[in-house]
Formats: C-alpha cells, structure tokens, sequence
C-alpha cells in the first residue's frame, strides 16, 4: 500500500467500495441476507463447531460409517499418510505462494464448512496439494542421497512409481465400488437422467409434483428431452403420461410399464400410461 500510486490507490479504493455498496445498503434494509449469503440463516458458534465436526468426520472415518453422501473413509490410509508427509513437508516453507495457497484453502474451508456441512468437500483441493508436496518431498529425498548420480535417479524412480500405482488403484477402487456397493451412500443417488432418456419421447408428459425436491432440474431437463413437466396429472391422455415415484388411479388411463432403478430407496421411479382405447359392444 505504500508503494501503490495514490491515484491508483484512489482508483482501486472508489472501484472496491462502489462493488460492495448494493450489498450493504441491502443488508442494512435486510439483515438476514447476510445470514442466507453465508449458507446459515440460524447463525451460533455452537452450531459452527457441530457442523465442523460432522463435517469432516466422515472424510477421515476407519472405523465408523456416517450416514453422508461422502464415502466414508474418503481417503485411504496411504493417502493419510501422504498428507502428513505433505503437511511436514511444508512446515518449513510457510511463506512460499504454495503454501499460502493451501493455508487459505483449509482455513476457508474450515470456516464455510462450519457454516454449510456439504461445502466440506472444497477440502480436497488443499489436499490434493499436500500429497503432490509429499510426494515431491520424497522424490527430493531420493535425490539428496545421489546428488550426482543419474542412474540412481532413474532407478529410486520405479519403486516411488509402483507406490504410487497402488495407491491410486486402491483408492480407485474403494471410490468406485463404495460409491455402487454401500448402501447408506448408494440409496442417496438414482439414475433418472438415464431412466428418463431412455424411455421418454417426445410429446410425453412427466408428473413431477411441486413438492418433489429439485423439480426445478427436471424442468431444466424436459428443454433438452422434448417433453413436458406438469405438477398434476392432465386432463388430456392423447399423449403419454409418466409419473415420476408415484402411480395413480384413473378410468380412462392404464398402467403399460412399470420403470425401476436399483440406485434408489424408491426403487419404482416411472410409472408410464397410456389412453385407454374404447371398444365397442356386441
């Protein structure tokens, strides 16, 4: 700030403060809107620490499963481990960009994850910083001890490869079959893009009732997809009509197929019908 011009200091400052004028005078006439722009409308520091705890408990979790939608553990033990040697690693470069990076990174996420649990996942950015630090405190380890002997560095290369391999297909593995397999995790997720893609056409109708939580992205969706979103089931049945997690009763209407997910607790999530075709009498 000293060595800035005064004209630009002045510039910079009238730029800032015109930015973050419309904010202030709308929190003045409405103070919860400061409340909603953190993620926390009922504001406590009490309520800051439990969603800290909760947050970050399912991420490094060996021996208890949370009720999250995060995989518990979300690192492995090698990766644990990995970010210790990062974090050590660093200790003594505290005033490199890096690392000022990262330090602002956890602390950020520490304090958003204490005002909304589900930004927690930001944490994996300084993370996956710390582990490229560790493995670059090991690789210059290596070094140290044959400054000057290439073919040492050639070969301490391949085993520092092997680790890494296991490392990254061990945790591959646990990500992708304890994304599919748990239960607790899996019952989380369903597959409507693709059950939707695949068996609506053009011209249906898709009931989605206003209370159905992000109705909104189905709406999104029916712009790409051809189709219409109703809240209710119409009147006209000249087009088909698929009811999203719920069936109905109705004289002038048949069920013709029943759509089922196994990613889901509501494991019937289409219901398709179609007009019931009039028969004249003997």
């Amino acid at each position: 700030l000293k060595q800035l011009h005064p004209v630009k200091f002045t510039i910079c400052a009238a730029v800032g403060i015109g930015s973050i004028l419309p904010l202030v005078i709308s929190a003045l006439k409405n103070p919860e809107l400061l409340q909603n722009l953190a993620f926390m409308p009922d504001f406590s520091f009490g309520a800051m620490i439990d969603n800290i705890s909760h947050a970050f408990a399912p991420f490094f979790s060996f021996s208890l499963v949370y009720n999250s939608i995060y995989l518990t553990p979300l690192f492995g033990l090698a990766t644990a481990a990995l970010i210790v040697i990062g974090a050590l690693a660093s200790v003594g470069k505290l005033f490199t960009s890096r690392n000022s990076v990262v330090s602002l990174l956890v602390i950020s996420a520490i304090l958003i994850s204490g005002l909304n649990q589900s930004a927690a996942i930001i944490i994996i950015v300084p993370i996956a910083s710390l582990t490229a630090a560790a493995f670059e405190s090991i690789i210059g380890k290596w070094r140290s001890l044959f400054p000057e002997n290439p073919y040492a560095h050639v070969f301490g290369a391949f085993p520092i490869a092997i680790v890494t391999c296991i490392i990254v297909y061990s945790g591959l593995t646990h990500f992708i079959f304890g994304y599919h397999y748990t239960p607790i995790i899996a019952q989380n997720f369903n597959s409507d893009i693709n059950l939707i893609n695949e068996n609506l056409q053009k011209d249906d109708i898709l009931v989605v009732d206003a209370e159905t939580e992000k109705r909104e992205f189905y709406q999104l969706l029916s712009e790409y997809g051809g189709f219409t979103v109703r809240e209710e089931v119409p009147d006209e049945s000249e087009r088909r009509i698929i009811l999203l997690g719920k069936t109905t009763k109705t004289a002038d209407m048949e069920l013709k197929q029943i759509i089922t997910s196994r990613n889901t607790r509501n494991s019937d999530r289409l219901y398709i019908y179609e007009k019931v075709t009039e028969q004249s009498g003997e």
